[in-house]
């Protein structure tokens, strides 16, 4: 009887240490996309603050990021600014939604800003389409934030699932 209660023990232990080892190689491939912010928001008028991120030397990007789903793409790609071949703004019958300024502050201090002007298309694939907002310079050890502001209502993009991204740029456009 003792015999069998240590093994069930033992069972338990081994486990429980195989799913806390899991969890920590699924933490650290998960971190390993590059991806400093992921964060889903609604595309309404209004202010969002990124929590705090650690940034290492080199170039980040931030896009607002969204599915193919939900609206007509030609229409989605109109509504989020992205004029891509035949989707020109002259061929738009749906105006710019996404409209954004942004500023980046580490330690402190103002390290990068932008506006909707300096939007994009960034990247189509995968079911998605990202909007490129602008980019920053990172230095190794520094404490990071986004302060986003959305001045025209984009909430009938909602639908798509959008998602603002900041990573570390891999030289992937």
């Amino acid at each position: 009887m003792k015999g069998l209660l240590r093994r069930t023990w033992a069972g338990i232990i081994l486990l429980v240490a195989s799913t806390l080892i899991l969890q920590s190689w699924i933490s650290a491939e998960s971190n390993k996309n590059g991806y400093s912010i992921d964060l889903p928001i609604s595309l309404r008028i209004g202010h969002i603050k990124t929590s705090e991120f650690k940034v290492k030397s080199g170039r980040y990007l931030i896009e607002i990021v969204a599915r193919a789903r939900g609206l007509p793409i030609p229409e989605q790609i109109c509504m989020m600014g992205m004029y891509i071949g035949p989707h020109d703004p002259d061929d738009c019958h749906k105006e710019r939604l996404i409209q954004p300024n942004w500023t980046v502050w580490c330690d402190g201090q103002v390290v990068a800003q932008g506006s909707h002007n300096d939007a994009r298309a960034s990247f189509m694939g995968n079911n998605e389409f990202g909007l490129y907002l602008g980019d920053f310079n990172g230095k190794k050890r520094k404490m990071c934030y986004l302060d986003l502001n959305l001045i025209k209502d984009g909430s009938a993009l909602d639908v798509t699932d959008p998602h603002l991204r900041i990573e570390k740029d891999f030289e992937r456009y």
